[in-house]
């Protein structure tokens, strides 16, 4: 139930993460239950896994298929599928989340398009929001460009 901050890639897939990732070469959690500590910085697939506590990597997560319920802060891209986020989005680059449940804040800098979401916090991206068929619940106070 620690923060994950990979600096490389993670694919998490329908996988249960409850401690920190902090691993320093690659790991490939398949149907596995990780309960200590990864926090890796090169790469990490994550399949059948559930992220309960902070992902703030710094190049690509693809998650799917997982219940994120602490904060994501990427400076990356996020792809966001079938999976619930319930604390923060804050990455500097690009969000596309589908069919997942924002239910906190997200703040990128960069994109983010939100497919089939239920926003019920802030969304203050800094660039361009896509939000299709979703609820948003707070405000949307993006900013046109960022030089």
């Amino acid at each position: 139930m620690k923060t994950l901050a990979p600096y490389e890639n993670i694919d998490l897939k329908r996988d249960k993460v409850m401690k920190t990732l902090a691993p320093n070469e690659n790991i490939d959690l398949k149907r596995d239950k990780v309960i200590k500590t990864l926090a890796p910085y090169e790469n990490i697939d994550l399949k059948r896994d559930k992220v309960i506590k902070t992902l703030a990597p710094n190049e690509n997560i693809d998650l799917k298929r997982d219940k994120v319920i602490k904060t994501l802060a990427p400076y990356e891209n996020i792809d966001l599928k079938r999976d619930k986020v319930m604390k923060t989005l804050a990455p500097n680059e690009n969000i596309d989340l589908k069919r997942d449940k924002v239910m906190k804040t997200l703040a990128p800098n960069e994109n983010t398009d939100l497919k089939r979401d239920k926003l019920m916090k802030t969304l203050a991206p800094n660039e361009n929001i896509d939000l299709k068929r979703d609820k948003v619940m707070k405000t949307l106070s993006p900013m046109k460009t960022k030089t």
